[in-house]
């Protein structure tokens, strides 16, 4: 007696000799090979089966949890411009990204300021979002600040912005576009709008050496203020620092027996370069920090001596005005600014060390020898004295 196997389904599937369909199909006897293929075939179809029901039951699982539920939505109510600006450590950046980007809006818009201005912008078609920024540049160069909420008479009193302000203030807005598309709220861009080609590091000029000892001997270092002030000035000149590395220092920057400073380098983030310091400097501001009675190492380098904001770190605009006031006094008819002071260290480093490129770029500690090669350039005058060389010829 033999057994016969058949495989049977649900719905009539297999077809039959007779060319209809059925719901059986015999595989034969025990053994035969159509039998011992069914067996596998069996086989492979539990374990997939057997698979699959894993991964509903995975799923299933799943669909308990409200997607998204343990993560914050940091979409739902994001200010763009505060999120944009917050990329940039340094206050005076995140302060003109902001300024340049409202000027932008109210004066396009003819509307107050508003987030909802904002959002409107960035949900613009891209062909609209270019030609508002090109009329905007095209306002820039041709009338001057806010040219379309001045009157006719005042708008005919005012200059054309220079190139760099131009391009600063299109990049602010093509900065704020990027980064929305990043945050996904815009779907254009604004790269294809470029700014005015401008000759960068025109102007490294700065006083003669008598100038800025003439400078040096105006603070009264018998006076708090003096002191402070006479330190700033070593540090102007001695290390050509910029104005934002000496007033973001704090006291624990300072390492006086090693003569030594640590400061935060433009462009470098949180990371902090050591910066040796002449004698005269230490000695300049170990004398303030005495006369101040300060301590504490987390306390700022440099603060106001005024009584309204007396112990508060000193400001950009603070020190601006006490240097002008400084040159002022003392004689010099140049505008002076902190930054002066610094082309003035770099350019006479070049004066002394016989236009050592190199060795002065450790000074200004530029991230490009090109900035350092248009001081030396600007140093030799080559243009002048050529010429003079040619006016002799004839």
């Amino acid at each position: 007696t033999y057994w016969y196997y058949k495989w049977q389904s649900r719905e009539a599937i297999f077809v039959t000799k007779s060319g209809k369909k059925s719901r059986h199909k015999y595989i034969g006897k025990a053994g035969s090979p159509a039998f011992l293929l069914a067996v596998e075939m069996m086989i492979i179809l539990t374990i997939l089966l057997s698979k699959n029901t894993q991964k509903e039951n995975f799923l299933e699982g799943t669909f308990h949890v409200t997607i998204g539920e343990s993560f914050p939505d940091l979409t739902a109510d994001i200010d763009v411009i505060e999120e944009l600006i917050s990329q940039h450590r340094s206050p005076h950046t995140r302060k003109a990204y902001e300024k340049d980007i409202r000027l932008f809006l109210t004066s396009m818009s003819n509307k107050p300021f508003s987030r909802d201005l904002v959002y409107e912008f960035l949900h613009l078609e891209e062909k609209q979002a270019k030609a508002l920024l090109l009329k905007y540049k095209a306002l820039m160069l041709a009338v001057g600040e806010n040219p379309t909420k001045r009157s006719p008479k005042i708008r005919d009193r005012q200059k054309p912005l220079t190139e760099a302000t131009v391009n600063r203030r299109l990049a602010a807005v093509k900065a704020l576009v990027k980064y929305a598309r990043k945050q996904g709220i815009c779907t254009y861009s604004l790269e294809d709008v470029e700014g005015e080609r401008t000759a960068s590091y025109r102007d490294t000029s700065g006083v003669e050496v008598a100038d800025i000892q003439k400078m040096m001997a105006i603070p009264d270092r018998t006076t708090l203020k003096g002191k402070r002030d006479y330190a700033i000035m070593r540090l102007l000149w001695d290390n050509a620092l910029r104005a934002s590395e000496i007033l973001q220092c704090n006291i624990g920057d300072l390492d006086i027996p090693e003569l030594t400073l640590s400061i935060l380098g433009k462009g470098k983030g949180t990371q902090k370069q050591h910066i040796d310091l002449s004698p005269k400097a230490a000695l300049a501001l170990q004398d303030w920090l005495l006369a101040r009675g300060e301590t504490n190492t987390n306390s700022p380098l440099f603060v106001s001596v005024d009584t309204p904001t007396y112990g508060h770190r000193l400001t950009h605009t603070g020190l601006y005005k006490n240097i002008r006031k400084i040159a002022k006094t003392a004689g010099i008819k140049k505008t002076i600014s902190p930054h002066r002071w610094r082309h003035s260290a770099i350019t006479e480093s070049l004066n002394q060390n016989n236009g050592n490129i190199q060795a002065t770029q450790k000074l200004s500690r530029h991230a490009d020898p090109k900035v350092v090669n248009q001081y030396d350039d600007n140093r030799k005058r080559l243009q002048k004295n050529l010429t003079y060389q040619l006016a002799d010829l004839v």
